[in-house]
């Protein structure tokens, strides 16, 4: 066979596709299986997890109403929606930085109270999901999370 410049490049190419998917060459190109899975298994969480697509317009619809927390199987704690504030950072728009981001505030209903930490909410309307919680205020009842959807825009 006559060695051109043309078979030593589609040599070369396949070659370097066979490395590339196979063998202990896998990685070869930075793709490795269990990280690309990983991804897309991560991209259907956060499409079907609410707190992807909530806003602060889906909460302002139900201030006034009760949430249901849980955490490690601990007994349910309630608590009542009081306010869903819009979060402005004149320093985030400087910098390019767009998004949403927003503050819930609760209050706790009963004598139970929450420490700072991750719960599992569930109500009726806005489903299943999960927030870091914490206490604020002196009052020992009042708790917030904070939604933070800012990425640089691009």
């Amino acid at each position: 066979m006559k060695s051109t410049r043309r078979n030593f490049l589609k040599r070369s190419g396949t070659v370097a596709l066979a490395a590339a998917l196979t063998g202990p060459f896998a990685n070869a190109f930075g793709q490795n299986r269990n990280a690309v899975n990983h991804l897309a298994s991560a991209r259907l969480a956060a499409s079907t997890d609410p707190i992807s697509y909530l806003t602060q317009k889906d909460f302002i619809s139900y201030i006034g109403e009760v949430f249901e927390l849980r955490r490690d199987g601990q007994r349910p704690v309630k608590v009542r929606l009081i306010e869903a504030a819009e979060l402005h950072s004149a320093f985030n728009e400087k910098r390019g930085y767009v998004g949403e981001s927003f503050s819930l505030l609760f209050e706790g209903m009963g004598k139970s109270r929450l420490t700072g930490d991750l719960y599992d909410f569930d109500h009726y309307a806005l489903g299943k999901f999960s927030l870091l919680v914490t206490p604020i205020g002196m009052s020992g009842t009042q708790y917030e999370a904070v939604v933070n959807r800012i990425a640089l825009q691009g």
